[in-house]
């Protein structure tokens, strides 16, 4: 009889016990963007501001507030991606890397420049054929990347100089 008991437990131990995998899922709060009509689901990072304590040596590298002018534009809800491309690209164009200001005209933030001028001219000699591909999303996002290390680094920069 016990023998009998001791299976009925066991038994009902065992169905009782779902095979469920419980996982913590932890949603961080990451600050994110949406390329609203180019990304649908898909998001980017967030892009860096610069710190407006330092606009009046900001203002020294006029070329560069035009580029971040129209990279904060894509930002929003972007009607044709492709002529925002074209327009970073022609400011960029302007951006002389022999020409940074003074200030700016370190290492760190001429090599972040050549990057970003590297990302937005593979991304406008792209093709059409192109546009919906992951590797043409991850080309706007490394663009993005490019452009909130060259802030960070701008920003280091003035807060050096004033320190």
């Amino acid at each position: 009889m016990t023998l009998r008991y001791i299976v009925f437990c066991l038994s009902i131990l065992l169905f009782s016990c779902k095979n469920e995998i419980k996982t913590n899922v932890v949603s961080e709060n990451v600050s994110e963007i949406a390329f609203n009509s180019f990304f649908d689901l898909d998001t980017i990072p967030e892009i860096l501001q610069l710190d407006s304590l330092y606009n009046s040596e900001f203002e020294k590298w006029s070329d560069f507030l035009s580029l971040s002018e129209i990279l904060n534009n894509m930002s929003g809800e972007d009607g044709n991606h492709r002529i925002l491309i074209s327009s970073l690209y022609n400011q960029i164009e302007n951006v002389e890397i022999d020409k940074i200001p003074a200030p700016f005209d370190t290492p760190p933030i001429i090599g972040r420049t050549k990057v970003l001028k590297t990302f937005v001219e593979k991304i406008f000699l792209s093709d059409e054929t192109e546009f919906n591909s992951d590797g043409y999303r991850d080309d706007i996002k490394k663009i993005i990347i490019s452009f909130n290390a060259l802030v960070y680094q701008l920003n280091v920069r003035v807060k050096e100089i004033n320190f």
